[in-house]
């Protein structure tokens, strides 16, 4: 809107200056998210795979989606599919972060143009940094927190730059952008308690998301509760990262693993996360009930404190039971 170009966009969360997740705009350009999940029950490959993309936006790739994919260099398959169908006139935006990333596209058809904190975010401040692209520094202060934003926000505007339009405008409007539902989505604020919540359920998304909020949230105590709901999290293959991710947190509590009967492998040891968090001198708590997961966060004496409700679901109404209880 800000560039008047009224692009149509389909988008995984619902946004909020729209209050849907589509729109079907009069301009020459379509933004379209999409991941390597697959289509449909009579369709196995990504959804990305059709949309016959011109500029593409590669912002990560780990391993996701355990009832799909068996490992990293499966998912990789994928990806390469999607490089290899990207036209020369177009061109990969990949994110800095992840060396898989450069490997694959060492031999692609399109240009490749890397973004991120290695490349061309500089001076970052939370929500304030600069974007090089070219010979240009482009100056942005957006509404959005957190480095995982701002790496967004530098795929968006090295696309915008590619297709010769005016980057500047566009960083100028980011602070008016009000962002996309459950993604650090505040939903109750008073002097003692904020709930918050967001969808992250990657142990990556939950780290980047408890660093976010900590950032904004410097006086806050943090309390981090997590639902293992997704294919991938309800396993143990990121026991490990769950762990690391929750220390960013200064108190965390994690519900039970979501219907354990429908996981295919071991299941994520919630208990054992706990554990280990406790003997890193972190406060964790893993009740058996949402019930038990109030109480534990009411009887948490710290204040002021901050609810951080992590679930790529609904988490049995948390949200609504804890701000009715406050």
């Amino acid at each position: 809107n800000a560039l008047d170009l009224d692009p149509s966009f389909l988008v995984g969360g619902v946004v909020k200056d729209f209050n849907k997740n589509f729109h079907l705009g009069k301009g020459r350009y379509f933004v379209i998210e999409g991941d390597e999940y697959d289509t449909a029950f009579f369709d196995k490959g990504p959804k990305f795979l059709h949309y016959n993309p011109k500029e593409v936006i590669i912002t990560s790739l780990e391993f996701d989606h355990a009832d799909i994919y068996k490992d990293v260099d499966h998912i990789a398959k994928s990806f390469e599919k999607l490089i290899a169908i990207t036209p020369e006139e177009g061109s990969l935006h990949i994110c800095d972060q992840y060396d898989i990333l450069k490997k694959l596209t060492q031999n692609a058809s399109s240009p490749t143009i890397p973004y991120g904190f290695k490349t061309n975010i500089k001076n970052y401040n939370s929500q304030s940094f600069t974007v090089q692209l070219g010979n240009k520094n482009i100056a942005v202060e957006a509404s959005l927190k957190g480095e995982h934003n701002a790496l967004n926000i530098a795929a968006c505007l090295s696309v915008l730059n590619k297709l010769g339009l005016d980057v500047e405008k566009a960083a100028r409007s980011l602070k008016n952008f009000d962002g996309i539902k459950r993604r650090q989505e505040v939903l109750f604020k008073n002097d003692d308690t904020i709930v918050i919540d967001d969808f992250a359920h990657h142990p990556t998304a939950v780290t980047e998301t408890i660093k976010s909020i900590k950032e904004q949230y410097p006086e806050h105590h943090i309390v981090a509760i997590f639902e293992p709901r997704s294919n991938t999290s309800r396993t143990n293959y990121f026991q490990k990262e769950y762990t690391e991710s929750f220390l960013h947190a200064d108190e965390v509590i994690i519900a039970s693993v979501n219907r354990p009967e429908k996981v295919q492998g071991e299941l994520l040891d919630v208990e054992k996360i706990t554990t280990d968090l406790n003997k890193n001198c972190l406060r964790a708590h893993s009740p058996k009930s949402t019930e038990e997961i109030l109480e534990t966060f009411m009887g948490i004496p710290n204040k002021p404190k901050l609810a951080l409700i992590m679930s790529n679901g609904g988490f049995d109404g948390l949200h609504s039971k804890l701000i009715e209880k406050l």
